[in-house]
């Protein structure tokens, strides 16, 4: 064992400031450009690229070169040398071999300040939207500015000279614009219109930045110094090392804190930081090369984005530092962390064999202790370190041996853990020892009972004041006063445990399934299969202000407390959790049984152990990003086809299937950005797409289309509006509404056509059996009137001439009489049915009428006949059979309804002719309704064959001892004689008709 003690002592000097930062390097091989000579940042968060291949765009993870066609430029070089972003969204770019182009809703147009096109060397915009920029000629290099769509020369009327050498362009948080010129420095206020100049000699490789403070600083290649208007140069000047320069220039970013980030040379970059009142600047030992990871040591551009991250361009690619003000990584050394304890008084951290504690600016360390695992005690017990060789006792500074339990054998010394339980007494658990507490009195052991061959790992005191122990694996008992029992809770098991803590209304377990919460004798749990955050817990903090922190295998996590609450009581609701330190590589420490990863200490700092070692989170000023990302959508794919972006794009006939990719600009954590999105005419509800950034639809019908997007960064932020993008897939031939709805209606009028046809045709065909019938009737009239009733009359005058010449007093003569009168009576009835045969019925309502007079002579009851419509002449045999069909209802109201009122409607329609009777009478009995007739009575079977005889119906309907309706319909096709016209097309007269 190796001990040392070690008096108190201050911690080393601040680490580096690129120890806080999170570097990352694009090459080649991650398809970046070279040769990047311009960054910008467009108001929706993009990073804008000038390089030696033309102009690239950059959300984070992908680079996109616009290859669109670049109208009028000159086709030898697509290097771009200079680039600068406007308000309103637009890209200036300068190319190598003279021109300048703007960049515009997806198209890149020429607009050159003159012919030839003159080199643009430095380029700026103003918040009013103009571009200035710096290009050289034949006559010399001057200022043009672009406004309004024309191009203006800056000159005399400004205030500047002809021709102006200029190496430096700024434009100011305030609006005003700076040029650096080789005499001196000129200011412009915003919305002036004179320069103001303050002579001074910038020196080689010059150009200007402003600081936080709105200070204007001047860097070439050996000092830096603060300039003023009307003073120029201000206070005592930095030395900076010079360098090997063949063509580059200072390049300078000031980041959020205050630090100067350094480029523009071929040894890296440099990191300078302010002294206590910002009017100097010291060198920070060290720089960083392409030997620390940078993409390469020739740097061309810098930048400071609206997240605070500092871009590099070089030869070689692109880098990003991300100066995160909420984590900051530990200067000490990266080692193996096993502990940390907090006291009322205190926060301690057990690392690398040492114990630190946490004071107002720094870590202390207290003491060095060889195979140190476990850490505990209180303002009783002072500080106990439970080491591979037993345990030792921190105080006063020194390290002292604490007194192990008694009897243990020599490979009984391995402390694993201990606590502090709620008496006072320390606990300790010893692999191959068992479990001990300690006292005034002195150790005594402690029964484990069904624990018994168990290491015991963790302790935990809850806020009820229960001590818990955690045995291996994922075993979980109570100390008592007897020993310990096991834990009898209700609910989940907590599986594979690897981090205990105690909160306000539960005890937290932490494990590789997830975070569990034992309340009372109720364990709930949030399983990492529905949390994948949750995997792999081993740190748990829940703080005062109201949020839980977390170390999983995502990383350094925070979530309010009461919506963890929520999802404990109702597992399964959405949880968002906030990320801290991913662009920084940072995850909490998957190895090993790590009690206590996670500290927070008095000053509001929470430590955590991490696979990078040890960081510190300032949880008051908790900012894991700062800007809400901006959803964009990039891309709109059919058909192999990419469509333009601006207004609602067209997509061609027969498109069924669409691609849309999209991103964010949350350029500090890109990977943890997170979508949704929803197809307006497609979708009901939003779609979670998670960090997937494509959309894919398929079988879309022909319509008007809106696809909307939204984005929630890593830190919880939403984007402050959707995203939208219009399209319509236009329908083919047969797919218009308007071809649809002719089609539909010619098919209708077709129908229709087709329908009346089928009508006519067949209505002709009923009045051709219909004139055939008539005509049959008319043909026996004549045989009936030509042989049998003149054959009937001649032998009734035979008869009656025999019966003339008998003697008046022959017996048989009065028998002869009464059968000649009688044989009159047929020969009368004869004729009649003759004249029915050859003749139509008459006037129908009549007819009816005449029936029920007859009727009522000898049975009571009122009859009444109204008609409706216009009369029409009738078809001689539907009219008869119509009649046929009245006289029986008329006959059956009389004789068995046993009627008072007995009301008839003859209606005249175009499409029909109704008659209608309905009477107050006893009704049908209900065997008569259900099957149509009566036993021996064929009345009601004869008036439906005759309906049906003609086309038409019957109904009866009937109530007993209230009422009984007749309604018989007969087409009126059938119904009604045929008008004599000529022939013609049934459509044609139609026309005419309605003309």
């Amino acid at each position: 064992m190796l001990l040392l003690n070690i008096p108190f002592f201050a911690a080393a000097s601040p680490p580096l400031p690129f120890l806080q930062t999170s570097h990352l390097a694009w090459r080649s091989e991650d398809n970046a450009p070279g040769g990047i000579e311009g960054l910008a940042q467009t108001p929706d968060g993009f990073l804008w690229l000038a390089t030696g291949t033309g102009l690239y765009r950059f959300d984070g993870l992908s680079f996109e070169r616009f290859t669109v066609p670049e109208e009028g430029l000159p086709s030898p070089s697509l290097q771009v040398s200079s680039i600068a972003a406007a308000p309103n969204g637009d890209v200036w770019i300068g190319y190598a071999n003279g021109g300048i182009a703007r960049y515009r809703g997806g198209r890149l147009q020429r607009l050159n300040p003159g012919k030839p096109s003159p080199r643009a060397v430095y380029l700026t915009v103003t918040p009013d939207g103009a571009l200035w920029a710096r290009v050289g000629g034949s006559e010399g290099s001057r200022i043009v500015r672009y406004a309004l769509g024309r191009w203006e020369h800056v000159g005399s009327r400004w205030n500047l000279p002809s021709t102006l050498s200029t190496v430096a362009m700024l434009v100011t948080r305030d609006g005003a614009l700076y040029l650096l010129s080789t005499d001196g420095l000129r200011h412009l206020p915003r919305g002036g219109r004179r320069f103001s100049f303050q002579p001074l000699n910038p020196g080689d490789g010059a150009t200007i930045a402003e600081d936080r403070r709105g200070r204007i600083w001047l860097a070439n290649d050996s000092r830096l110094s603060r300039v003023e208007m009307g003073k120029g140069f201000v206070g005592p000047p930095t030395p900076l090392e010079r360098a090997n320069y063949t063509s580059v220039y200072r390049r300078l970013a000031f980041s959020r804190d205050g630090m100067l980030w350094l480029g523009g040379s071929e040894d890296g970059i440099r990191v300078l930081a302010p002294d206590a009142g910002g009017d100097q600047f010291r060198r920070v030992p060290g720089r960083y090369t392409a030997d620390d990871g940078l993409s390469s040591s020739i740097t061309l551009s810098m930048l400071r984005d609206r997240e605070d991250n500092i871009w590099v361009g070089t030869v070689a690619g692109l880098d990003r530092f991300a100066t995160s003000r909420s984590v900051k990584r530990s200067d000490l050394p990266q080692s193996y962390t096993v502990d940390s304890l907090v006291t009322a008084r205190a926060t301690y951290l057990l690392s690398g064999n040492n114990v630190y504690r946490s004071e107002s600016t720094s870590l202390r360390r207290l003491a060095a202790l060889a195979n140190a695992s476990t850490i505990c005690g209180d303002r009783d017990t002072g500080l106990v370190v439970g080491t591979a060789a037993g345990l030792f006792n921190l105080a006063g500074g020194r390290a002292r041996p604490f007194r192990s339990p008694p009897g243990l054998g020599t490979n009984a010394r391995y402390v694993m853990a201990c606590a502090v339980g709620v008496d006072g007494t320390l606990l300790v658990s010893i692999v191959n020892g068992g479990l001990w507490r300690h006292d005034k009195a002195g150790w005594r052991a402690i029964p484990v009972s069904t624990f018994q061959d168990l290491s015991a790992l963790l302790f935990v005191r809850s806020a009820d004041g229960t001590t818990y122990v955690v045995f291996k694996p994922d075993r979980i008992g109570v100390v008592r006063d007897n020993g310990i029992m096991p834990l009898e809770a209700e609910g989940e098991a907590a599986g594979y445990i690897r981090t205990v803590a105690a909160g306000k209304k539960c005890t937290f377990f932490g494990g590789q399934n997830g975070l569990f919460c034992l309340t009372g004798r109720r364990m709930r749990a949030l399983r990492s299969s529905a949390y994948p955050e949750l995997l792999n817990v081993s740190g748990v903090v829940e703080a005062q202000d109201g949020w839980t922190w977390l170390s999983s295998n995502a990383g350094l996590l925070r979530i309010s407390t009461r919506d963890l609450a929520g999802a404990f009581a109702a597992p399964g609701q959405p949880l968002h959790f906030e990320r801290f330190g991913t662009e920084q590589g940072l995850r909490g420490d998957p190895n090993g049984f790590v009690s206590r990863s996670m500290a927070p200490d008095r000053y509001g700092r929470l430590w955590a152990f991490t696979t990078k070692g040890l960081v510190s989170i300032d949880m008051g000023r908790a900012d894991a990003s700062t800007m809400p990302p901006r959803a964009v959508v990039t891309n709109l794919l059919a058909g192999g086809r990419r469509f333009a972006l601006d207004g609602t794009a067209k997509l061609p006939v027969g498109t069924r299937s669409i691609e849309i990719d999209y991103t964010a600009t949350s350029l500090t954590d890109p990977r943890g950005t997170r979508f949704s999105y929803r197809l307006e005419g497609q979708d009901s509800a939003w779609i979670d797409a998670g960090p997937r950034r494509e959309a894919i639809y398929t079988n879309l019908r022909p319509g008007r289309y809106v696809f909307h997007l939204r984005a929630l960064n890593s830190a919880g932020l939403p984007s402050r509006r959707a995203e939208s993008l219009a399209f319509v897939i236009r329908p083919g031939i047969l797919e218009r509404h308007d071809i649809r709805v002719a089609m539909m209606l010619m098919l209708v009028v077709a129908l229709i056509v087709a329908y009346r046809w089928r009508v006519q045709t067949l209505s002709t065909r009923f009045a051709e059996r219909m004139q055939e019938r008539l005509g049959e009737r008319e043909r026996i009239a004549r045989e009936l009137h030509d042989t049998l009733l003149q054959g009937f009359q001649g032998l009734l005058l035979r008869f009656q001439s025999i019966a003339n010449r008998m003697p008046a007093n022959v017996p048989l003569g009065e028998e002869l009489e009464e059968a000649l009168g009688r044989g009159e009576a047929v020969l009368v009835e004869g004729r009649n049915r003759v004249r029915d045969l050859r003749s139509d019925a008459g006037n129908l309502s009549e007819a009816l009428t005449d029936v029920a007079q007859q009727m009522s002579i000898d049975w009571p009851g009122s009859f009444t006949l109204t008609t409706e419509g216009h009369s029409r002449t009738l078809n001689p045999v539907a009219a008869q059979e119509l009649r046929s069909i009245g006289e029986e209802a008329i006959r059956n109201a009389f004789r068995h309804a046993e009627a008072r009122s007995i009301k008839a409607v003859l209606t005249y329609r175009q499409r029909e002719l109704r008659f209608a009777l309905r009477d107050d009478g006893v009704g049908l009995p209900s065997a008569v309704q259900a099957d149509g007739l009566r036993d021996g009575h064929y009345g009601l079977i004869g008036m439906r064959e005759r309906a049906t005889k003609i086309g038409g119906t019957l109904t009866i309907t009937s109530r007993l001892g209230a009422y009984t309706e007749v309604i018989a319909t007969v087409p009126g096709t059938v119904a009604y004689a045929p008008i004599t016209q000529p022939r013609r097309r049934w459509i044609v007269s139609r026309f005419r008709r309605k003309s």
